[in-house]
């Protein structure tokens, strides 16, 4: 355990390589996207934004002691229904024909508000 305690001291917590090994290796950065993250992601700033309209409507400083939207939010997700599916794919393509524009995926992180 003592060896094991030392070797870790030399890994490094930014990229999780050991020191000695940084001069020996060639590496490079391998990103992947998640689209349900990604969907996750673009939500929660969403989200961030109006909580941030609402605070700003309530005036200067607003008493901490306020109800606030973003109070007790938990963002999860779920598997659609194929109801859900199809209402979605067809607001798409509603809101295509509307704006001229070609729809996008229907992949459940694009479904807003879900």
């Amino acid at each position: 355990m003592l060896a094991l305690g030392e070797y870790e001291t030399g890994v490094c917590e930014g990229c999780g390589w050991h020191e000695q090994l940084a001069d020996q290796i060639h590496v490079t950065a391998d990103t992947k996207v998640c689209p349900i993250c990604a969907g996750l992601d673009r939500w929660r700033r969403v989200q961030a934004a109006a909580d941030k309209a609402h605070r700003d409507s309530q005036g200067g400083d607003p008493d901490p002691r306020a109800p606030d939207p973003a109070d007790g939010r938990r963002t999860r997700t779920r598997v659609l229904t194929a109801d859900e599916v199809e209402a979605h794919e067809e607001r798409q393509r509603q809101r295509a024909a509307r704006t001229g524009a070609t729809t996008t995926s229907s992949a459940p992180s694009d479904v807003e508000g879900r």
